[in-house]
């Protein structure tokens, strides 16, 4: 799975932390020392948070351990997790309860989107297996009580295919 970059707002919210961190160790060095404190201080934090932020290793979201029982790192179940709520926003698409409830336009929104939850990797065989035939009925789109019965099936796939969650 291709990892995204961080978004606007987390970009902008780090800068400015920045910008004031550096900014204020150059008031207090202006307090201190004058301009020379205020430019040694600020170069200082400056210096320090560049070498922090290169230190820093970044952690992706998802990594490439499976979520096998008795290890790995939750990523599978994660995103088995989504894939209920991606398939019934998608039935519920299908078969909307008015006529034109949803456009098309969202209709294929979210078959894609639950196209992208079931090819997820790390996902387990059966969940797979139980996905591709829930997005075969669901995309036929003949038959509501069919279309129910594969994504309760999906759903019963998911609850027996990924190891036990136990509360911390």
């Amino acid at each position: 799975m291709k990892l995204s970059p961080p978004g606007p707002t987390a970009v902008t919210l780090t800068v400015t932390t920045v910008m004031c961190v550096v900014g204020g160790a150059a008031c207090f060095g202006f307090i201190a020392d004058g301009w020379t404190g205020a430019v040694l201080e600020g170069s200082a934090t400056a210096g320090g948070v560049a070498v922090g932020a290169s230190l820093r290793r970044p952690r992706p979201l998802v990594t490439g351990r499976s979520a096998a029982p008795g290890g790995g790192d939750g990523s599978g179940a994660g995103a088995a997790d989504a894939i209920v709520p991606g398939f019934a926003s998608y039935e519920a698409a299908v078969f909307p309860l008015t006529s034109g409830g949803v456009s098309d336009e969202e209709k294929r929104a979210r078959r894609m989107r639950a196209y992208r939850l079931a090819a997820y990797d790390e996902l387990p065989r059966g969940v797979r297996v139980s996905a591709a035939e829930a997005l075969g009925v669901l995309d036929e789109g003949a038959d509501p009580h069919r279309a129910r019965t594969v994504v309760n099936a999906l759903s019963r796939a998911i609850r027996d295919d990924l190891p036990v969650r136990r509360p911390d």
